[in-house]
């Protein structure tokens, strides 16, 4: 159990570095907030996390990712993990992946995350600070369910930029609410 703690920066439970391999099971992130990006988890360049059963909930981050935030060229495989609850100020509710990174959720719930501008449950290919980074990302979702996500601006479930790709398998979209141009 990682709960209540803050980080003056990103990651406000987790920080991980460049290059690193961040292994979780059956851990809970809970009631934490960053005052940057990451509330839950903030992964750095290169950096890879493989979870199953992992459950991060009420966690808040200022700027972007309340649950989880991935920047360029991060690898996710989330199983049977939970993303329930978050808040970011601005973009990423629940998850963000940023360009030319990729995750992979199965068996997994991303529902009832906000953001105050984009992405109430997951935005994929996101920009790195004021500029696009080139290269694609991609997320696969197998027995998902995305459900009951907020986002101020659009993309209540899902919001997607530029080059992206997502997959889904036997997955539910639902309930999610984008404001002005809804998702």
């Amino acid at each position: 159990l990682i709960a209540r703690c803050t980080a003056a920066d990103d990651g406000g439970g987790i920080y991980a570095s460049t290059r690193c391999t961040l292994v979780l099971w059956n851990t809970t992130l809970e009631g934490n907030a960053a005052a940057d990006d990451g509330g839950g988890v903030r992964l750095v360049t290169d950096t890879v996390l493989q979870a199953t059963g992992l459950m991060i909930a009420r966690c808040t981050a200022a700027d972007d990712g309340g649950g989880i935030y991935a920047s360029t060229r991060c690898t996710l495989s989330l199983s049977n993990t939970t993303l329930e609850s978050n808040v970011a100020a601005d973009h990423a509710g629940g998850l963000a992946i940023s360009a030319q990174s990729a995750a992979e959720l199965n068996h997994s719930s991303v529902a009832f995350n906000s953001a105050g501008k984009q992405g109430g449950g997951i935005t994929v290919g996101w920009r790195e600070g004021y500029f696009i980074v080139e290269g694609e990302s991609s997320i696969w979702l197998t027995s998902c369910f995305i459900d009951g996500n907020v986002a101020r601006d659009g993309g209540g479930g899902i919001n997607a930029y530029e080059d992206f790709s997502i997959t889904l398998s036997r997955s539910v979209i639902r309930n999610n609410h984008g404001g002005e141009e809804e998702g």
